[in-house]
């Protein structure tokens, strides 16, 4: 089955009108680049990884987990533990708040993406883009890929080259990819458009194991 198929369908619609019960940070950071994930593609990438085998019964860690969609998401989804990591400590705030609204037990740690050394079976992110600070993915793609066989995660189609060769780099292939929209409203003061469509991948990335 094509990726695309996996995008569409009653477990992503499903999904999708429970993540929209969830509030996002009401004052977020520049430097940070908190920008939500929007149900509906944070609903896309967790169906994919669902389809995969790769959420189910599965140990999953949310780097950057910001208020916790993706998290939450997971733990919805049937994940035996789920850890979302962030280090804004208001954010780890949101994602406690909207995990209670689920009853969930999701382990919320407030540290550096950097410091994070516990293993997973699968990691879901949705780390900055780097717009306002050149290179702040680089350590997400790095770290998933010393602590996961499996990553989910979102990054600007523009950016496709280096995102392959950094993965390749440190330890990786892109396994497959898919492009999506990516809805940006305003948040902060230099943004000009109250809304802005942003081309995004989601890609799954592999560790590739030495012989």
């Amino acid at each position: 089955m094509k990726w695309m198929n996996f995008k569409d369908g009653y477990l992503k619609k499903n999904l999708e009108i429970k993540l929209e019960k969830l509030d996002i940070i009401k004052n977020p950071k520049p430097r940070y680049e908190q920008y939500p994930t929007p149900p509906g593609l944070a609903a896309a990438l967790l169906n994919i990884s669902l389809l995969q085998g790769n959420i189910k019964d599965k140990k999953v860690i949310d780097l950057g987990c910001g208020s916790g969609i993706l998290s939450i998401g997971a733990a919805l989804l049937g994940a035996k533990k789920v850890i979302g990591i962030d280090l804004d400590e208001d954010a780890i705030k949101v994602a406690k708040r909207n995990a209670k609204k689920f009853d969930l037990d999701i382990d919320w740690k407030n540290k550096d993406v950097k410091e994070v050394n516990e293993k997973a079976d699968t990691v879901i992110q949705n780390p900055p883009f780097g717009s306002q600070s050149k290179g702040n993915d680089r350590p997400f793609i790095k770290k998933s890929l010393e602590i996961s066989p499996v990553v989910y995660s979102l990054h600007k189609t523009e950016t496709d080259d280096f995102i392959k060769e950094f993965v390749n780099q440190n330890g990786g292939k892109v396994d497959e990819k898919v492009e999506i929209s990516f809805p940006i409203r305003r948040r902060f003061n230099f943004h000009k458009e109250k809304e802005k469509s942003v081309k995004v991948n989601i890609y799954k990335f592999v560790r590739v194991e030495n012989d």
